[in-house]
């Protein structure tokens, strides 16, 4: 299993970066961040060959580059009905259908008007998928709106990637995503301590529960992610002296074996 991240910057990403996307063995994207379709090619892949899209939530910074992917798939031909779209019950399809109302496909509006409807997966925390060489597994992440970790293992080497998405610690999060040999935890409060008993209202992580999670996920290496790389050194340096885990801010378009 690989992964390539297409993004690692917070919500207002610096120039060349984005604010989310993690590409899983060239087929299985984890949200879209803002610049979806540039952020492929740079990597090396076609907009249309993704057909599995998962949602950790649906903020605006994970979630607003999803018209672009749509609009390649009508542009090319090819069926929305291929691209599988999974997220939180709550909010993935309004999205969906927003995101189609934008473009104004279907058979009511002025463009695409024989265009199929993409495949929506509305997910409830624990819920499994099954895919012909993966087995993903979801739990809930804390979050201001309803949030999905997810749990890849590849079938072929069982290999696992943990991606929390936004969230700050919740004891059923390391529970989900065990024993990974990476997780993806977002610690967008670089620049703090947090006290686990009275979490911020953005509910975002800093590095210590970042570290916490991995080490009760029984993680082999902990990617970080979700914030500006000028302060990566920093976060970096505060893990080393935290935690004996492998710490990584990862390089963009380049691929890492799991």
């Amino acid at each position: 299993m690989n992964v390539i991240f297409l993004a690692s910057d917070g919500w207002n990403p610096a120039v060349g970066n984005d604010a989310s996307g993690i590409l899983i063995n060239g087929r299985y994207l984890v949200d879209t961040g803002y610049f979806l379709a540039d952020n492929l090619k740079r990597a090396g892949f076609e907009p249309q060959n993704i057909e599995h899209l998962f949602f950790t939530h649906l903020h605006h910074d994970h979630y607003m580059a999803l018209p672009q992917l749509l609009y390649w798939y009508l542009q090319t031909g090819k069926e929305l009905s291929r691209l599988h779209i999974y997220g939180p019950r709550k909010d993935v399809r309004r999205v969906v259908d927003l995101s189609i109302a934008f473009l104004q496909a279907g058979a009511d509006k002025p463009f695409y008007n024989n265009c199929s409807y993409p495949s929506v997966h509305e997910l409830e925390p624990g819920d499994m998928i099954e895919l012909p060489d993966v087995e993903i597994d979801t739990g809930s992440s804390l979050h201001p709106v309803d949030c999905i970790c997810y749990r890849f293992e590849e079938r072929k080497t069982h290999k696992v990637l943990g991606i929390t998405g936004d969230t700050f610690y919740r004891e059923n999060i390391p529970q989900t995503l065990h024993d990974c040999d990476i997780l993806v935890h977002e610690t967008a409060l670089a620049d703090s301590r947090s006290d686990i008993n009275d979490p911020p209202v953005c509910l975002h992580s800093s590095i210590d529960i970042s570290l916490l999670t991995a080490r009760e996920s029984r993680a082999k290496r902990l990617f970080v992610i979700h914030f500006a790389k000028s302060k990566a050194q920093s976060v970096l340096s505060s893990a080393a002296e935290l935690s004996g885990i492998e710490v990584v801010y990862p390089e963009l378009f380049v691929p890492y074996e799991v």
